[in-house]
């Protein structure tokens, strides 16, 4: 199953063990599209929406980097730390607070992060 193979990348890729309800929480989102995830603090919230873009490409048989999350928080702390991992791991991140370069915005819609993933 495509699920499952996506998993195990999100797994290697991450370098982590999906939790059960990390799995059931992805599983949803392709299934029904509107899902309300509710775990406690430090749990891996977070990493469900940042794996989906993986997930997202395996389960629908795309080119690796052809998906996008645009995750928008008023967390800025939060998304520099995780901006900050996701690249120590390889995958391209970028948070947008209080950018003012043009240049980057502009990198952005031409899809610079998302070419930088392909392998």
């Amino acid at each position: 199953m495509a699920l499952e193979e996506a998993y195990q990348e999100v797994e290697r890729q991450f370098e982590i063990d999906l939790l059960p309800e990390q799995k059931q929480s992805i599983k949803a989102f392709f299934e029904e599209k509107n899902v309300f995830v509710n775990l406690p603090t430090g749990y891996g919230k977070s990493l469900i929406f940042q794996c989906l873009p993986i997930v997202s490409d395996i389960v629908n048989e795309k080119p690796r980097a052809s998906s996008l999350m645009l995750v928008i928080s008023p967390l800025t702390a939060l998304m520099k730390d995780q901006t900050d991992r996701l690249n120590n791991l390889g995958i391209p991140a970028i948070s947008l607070v209080d950018v003012d370069d043009p240049d980057i915005i502009q990198q952005v819609i031409d899809g610079f992060f998302c070419e930088k993933l392909v392998r």
